[in-house]
């Protein structure tokens, strides 16, 4: 039985060490490799990562609408001003130290074919509570397309799974017996079973006490010092971003992409709204 419970004590408490340890030294985080032996969530983390990436990996041009916004109304030619550059990446953000330019935009959580309008409803709801945004305030608005054959890594994990281990054990064994219904010989389960682990730790990892808001400036860099390492850790394997859970908005997700040539703006999509929730 997969035991979610000391999972969570666990993850909670290897990551608070891991925030205290990394906010006391100055890290560049240039090379990984020398953080997996010496912190024992980032050694879990690899440990299912390079066995279990399969199950996590999408390419980028699967994401079918992404979308950036400024908190202010910009002129509509303007199009750098919404693509950032070193001058708007002087602080810390939740991916990236201050220094690196990388790009946040937001998406759906999963591509449910719902029209164009109401994704873009949904997508900048979130990136207004992401921009601390008050009703009434103007914000301007774009699309993004991908350019890249390159993938992202998905860290939102499976709402769909249960969080009791009973719950977990029944899922799988029911997955068995389904298989063996339609298939005759041995069933082959390991695959299905290990993709459910894998979603598991996802998911034990979105719990609140990592994935909170942060409205203090000077905590910024304390905590999200963990973050900038496991963006590090999955952009040295080789990938171009991670999709992951907004903690301003429950039901919200974003996408933070290591290089901002990974995108190209819709010129015709910039647009001026006004915040009205």
């Amino acid at each position: 039985m997969y035991k979610i419970g000391s999972s969570l004590e666990f993850m909670n408490n290897e990551w608070q060490f891991l925030k205290d340890d990394l906010y006391k030294s100055d890290n560049r985080f240039d090379d990984v490799s020398q953080y997996i032996e010496r912190y024992e969530f980032l050694k879990k983390f690899d440990d299912v990562f390079q066995y279990s990436k399969k199950f996590l990996e999408i390419p980028l041009c699967d994401i079918k609408r992404m979308y950036r916004g400024v908190p202010k109304k910009v002129d509509l030619k303007n199009y750098g001003r919404m693509v950032p550059n070193a001058e708007f990446s002087n602080r810390h953000n939740r991916m990236n130290p201050p220094g690196r330019v990388f790009i946040y935009l937001g998406v759906m959580p999963t591509q449910k074919g719902n029209s164009e309008d109401i994704e873009k409803n949904f997508i900048i709801n979130t990136i207004a509570k992401e921009l601390r945004a008050v009703k009434g305030q103007d914000l301007t608005i774009c699309r993004f397309e991908s350019n890249t054959q390159k993938k992202i890594i998905d860290l939102t994990g499976d709402s769909t799974l249960p969080l009791i281990e009973s719950e977990v054990d029944k899922l799988i064994d029911k997955k068995i017996k389904s298989l063996a219904r339609v298939r005759s010989g041995k069933v082959k389960v390991e695959p299905y079973v290990h993709e459910i682990l894998t979603k598991l730790y996802i998911n034990i990892f979105n719990n609140d006490n990592i994935f909170k808001p942060i409205e203090i400036d000077e905590e910024r860099a304390y905590e999200y010092a963990p973050f900038q390492l496991i963006a590090s850790y999955i952009e040295q394997n080789g990938y171009a971003g991670i999709k992951y859970r907004s903690t301003v908005d429950r039901k919200g997700t974003n996408l933070v992409l290591f290089n901002t040539e990974d995108v190209t703006l819709i010129p015709e999509t910039m647009e001026h709204i006004i915040y009205s929730i």
